[in-house]
C-alpha cells in the first residue's frame, strides 16, 4: 500500500465524473495554485501551538487539580487539544504536512504517540476510508448497516451506545477493540490480512512507540490508578468524543448516499461529505478539519489545512449550483451528535441503486 499510498491511485482519475456533472479536473482548475503547496516551515508552527498549549495544560494540572471545577476545565482544555494535535498527525499521515515521508512519519509518530494512537495502523485504515468513501461494503471506518444487521446488535449494548455512550466509546472500540477495520495494534490481525511483511512491521513499530510511551504516563502518575483518570484518562476520553463527533458529522446527515460497487466511484462518494461549521473559534483552532472537510476529501494528500479554506471557497464557486455542495451550520454541535447518533447510527441512509438494500424508514 505504501507506494499507491504514496501516489496518486487510478481510482481516483481526474477525469472521474459525478454523474456526468462535473470531473475532478473541473474541480480542481478553481482552486487555486497555491493550495497546493506544502510549507513545512508553517506545517511545524502549528505543530508546535498545539504541543505548546498541551504543555501549558499540563503545568497548569496542578494547580487545577486541586478544584473539581478546575479539573473539568482541565479535562476539557486538554482533551481539545489533544484533538488539534491528531488532526497535526493526520495531515502527516496524508503527506499534506511536508514533501518529505520521513518527517512526515516521524512527525506523525510524535503527535499520535502522545494520544496511544498507532500513527502507521491508524494511516492505513484511514487511507482505505478516504479510498472507499460511502462504498457500502469497503468505507468501513465509517460502516453502513442494514435495518437487519442493526437488529442483530444485542439491544442493551445498541440502547448504552446510542443513547449516550456511543460518541465516547466508539473511537476506543474502532482503534483498540477491532470495529471494524480490525485492531490496529495487531500486525496479523484483520487489518492486515492482505498487507505485506513490510506493512506489518510498520503496525509492529507503531505499537511499540505506544507500548512504550503508556507506562511512561503511568510513571508520571507516579503509578496511581486515580491520578492516571485524572490526568490522561479523562482527556483522552475528551478527545475520543471530540474525534467521534467530528468524524461522524462530516460523513453523515439526512441527505447521505451509500454506493454499491455497480455505482460507486471515488469523487462520488467523496461529494457525500458534508462541511459543518461548529463557531465560536473552534473551526479555524482544530485546523479547519470540520469546515473544509469536502476540500480535504476531494484532494486529501495535496492541500495542506492551512488552505482548506481557500480551496472550499473555491470548490464552492463550482459544486453549489450543481447541488453537489453540502453543508450544515451546526453550532449546536454539543447536543446534535448525541440527538443525530441516536436516531441515525449507522443505519438509515438513502442508497444510491435498486440493487442495494431498501433504504431504511
Amino acid at each position: 500500500i505504501n507506494a499507491e499510498y504514496m501516489g496518486d491511485p487510478g481510482i481516483m482519475s481526474s477525469s472521474a465524473s459525478a454523474s456526468g456533472v462535473v470531473t475532478l479536473d473541473q474541480i480542481e482548475a478553481s482552486i487555486p495554485k497555491k493550495c497546493f503547496e506544502k510549507n513545512l516551515t508553517l506545517s511545524l508552527l502549528w505543530m508546535c501551538r498545539d504541543l505548546g498549549c498541551l504543555a501549558l495544560c499540563v503545568a497548569l494540572y496542578p494547580v487545577l487539580s486541586q478544584w473539581w471545577s478546575g479539573l473539568l476545565l482541565y479535562w476539557l482544555a486538554a482533551g481539545f487539544i489533544m484533538w488539534c494535535i491528531f488532526v497535526i498527525g493526520h495531515d502527516c499521515g496524508h503527506g499534506s504536512f511536508s514533501e518529505y515521508t520521513v518527517v512526515n512519519d516521524f512527525f506523525g509518530h510524535v503527535c499520535h504517540t502522545l494520544l496511544c494512537v498507532p500513527y502507521w495502523p491508524w494511516r492505513l485504515s484511514h487511507y482505505h476510508h478516504h479510498r472507499y468513501h460511502n462504498h457500502r461494503g469497503k468505507d468501513n471506518s465509517h460502516p453502513w448497516f442494514t435495518e437487519e444487521e442493526t437488529d442483530q446488535i444485542p439491544r442493551l449494548w445498541f440502547y448504552l451506545m446510542t443513547w449516550g455512550l456511543g460518541p465516547f466509546l466508539n473511537w476506543p472500540m474502532y482503534l483498540f477493540g477491532g470495529f471494524f477495520d480490525g485492531s490496529h495494534l495487531n500486525p496479523i490481525g484483520q487489518l492486515y490480512k492482505d498487507e505485506t511483511f513490510e506493512e506489518k512491521t510498520r503496525c509492529a513499530i507503531s505499537t511499540l512507540c505506544v507500548a512504550i510511551f503508556f507506562p511512561v504516563v503511568c510513571w508520571w502518575c507516579h503509578w496511581s490508578v486515580k491520578e492516571f483518570v485524572c490526568f490522561y484518562g479523562a482527556p483522552w476520553i475528551v478527545f475520543s468524543w471530540w474525534l467521534f463527533t467530528v468524524t461522524y458529522l462530516q460523513h453523515h446527515h439526512d441527505d447521505s448516499m451509500v454506493y454499491v460497487d455497480e455505482d460507486w466511484s471515488y469523487l462520488k462518494g467523496a461529494l457525500q461529505t458534508i462541511d459543518r461549521t461548529f463557531g465560536f473559534g473552534i473551526d479555524d483552532f482544530h485546523h479547519q478539519i470540520t469546515d473544509g472537510h469536502v476540500a480535504h476529501h476531494l484532494f486529501f494528500r495535496r492541500i495542506p489545512h492551512y488552505h482548506l479554506k481557500e480551496a472550499t471557497a473555491a470548490i464552492r464557486e463550482v459544486l453549489v449550483p450543481k447541488g453537489l455542495y453540502h453543508y450544515r451550520d451546526t453550532r449546536d454541535f454539543v447536543w446534535h451528535i448525541f440527538s443525530f447518533f441516536r436516531s441515525h447510527h449507522f443505519s438509515g441512509w438513502k442508497y444510491a441503486s435498486t440493487a442495494a438494500p431498501a433504504k431504511a424508514e
